[in-house]
């Protein structure tokens, strides 16, 4: 698992097995960072996001 922080629309995205979910709330996202310290949050543009993984729904 890891993290995607897009550069133009300043969002977190979580991706896991391939799929990609927007963390909406800033307390969802500090309760991931306190539980997974060492996942990397990687920038990326959305657009470039969106063709790499799919998304989770």
């Amino acid at each position: 698992m890891h993290f995607i922080q897009t550069v133009d629309t300043k969002r977190i995205y979580m991706i896991n097995a391939g799929m990609y979910s927007w963390i909406t709330d800033t307390g969802m996202w500090t309760n991931y960072q306190k539980a997974f310290p060492k996942a990397p949050i990687i920038p990326l543009y959305q657009a470039q996001m969106e063709k790499l993984y799919r998304k989770n729904v």
